[in-house]
């Protein structure tokens, strides 16, 4: 046997597992059908699914008006959420401002508030005159 007929016989095997997998499919398929029938009863619901629609006499307009009443429920809820997360922000800043801040630079800060600290930036040549004139000072 030579190459060419083992490939044969693998292609032939493949295509009858194909075909016996397609046939679970397609009584899988069958199968599911039946389970999925819709529902009628006297009040106007149906099932088909796991969706359930329930419409006891209600027009277009009702629907539509139910839907809106929900949707304003969620966003009320979500707005609630927000100004939660904004009172907190706001508790935040109003911590951060209440703590002492560090001011680096050569002038006196502007903004300063009573207990904070100021990190004065000194020049080296500044530095260098002021040592001298201590030390004629000392003298």
């Amino acid at each position: 046997m030579e190459l060419a007929d083992y490939l044969a016989i693998i292609s032939i095997v493949v295509g009858v597992i194909g075909i016996t997998v397609g046939g679970i499919g397609v009584k899988a398929l069958y199968a599911s059908k039946n389970k999925i029938k819709t529902k009628n009863s006297n009040f106007g619901s149906f099932q088909q699914g796991n969706v359930s629609i329930v419409n006891i006499g209600l027009d277009y307009f009702a629907v539509l008006k139910i839907a809106e009443n929900t949707t304003e429920n969620q966003l009320r809820e979500v707005v609630e959420k927000i100004e939660q997360i904004n009172q907190e922000n706001q508790d935040i800043k109003e911590d951060l401002n209440s703590r002492p801040k560090l001011h680096f630079g050569k002038d006196v800060p502007t903004d300063a508030k009573k207990g904070d600290l100021w990190i004065e930036e000194i020049d080296k040549n500044k530095k260098n005159e002021k040592n001298k004139k201590n030390e004629k000072n000392e003298k």
